[in-house]
């Protein structure tokens, strides 16, 4: 129906944070941007899920 694409939710970013994905609370930077798609990436590969259920399972991971 749509483009699978990764949701920069408040606690996917706590998740990725706290995975030293990205150093701060509210990613905008292009550097940043490019750190998250590139651990989305790697998580797909690896993994198989689309990019939105594993959006799902960081936020989750939250607790």
């Amino acid at each position: 129906m749509g483009k699978d694409t990764f949701i920069l939710s408040r606690d996917v970013c706590a998740a990725l944070k706290l995975n030293g994905v990205i150093d701060r609370d509210n990613p905008t930077a292009q550097r940043d941007l490019r750190k998250i798609q590139d651990a989305f990436n790697a998580m797909h590969a690896e993994s198989g899920w689309q990019l939105c259920q594993l959006s799902r399972m960081l936020a989750m991971s939250i607790g």
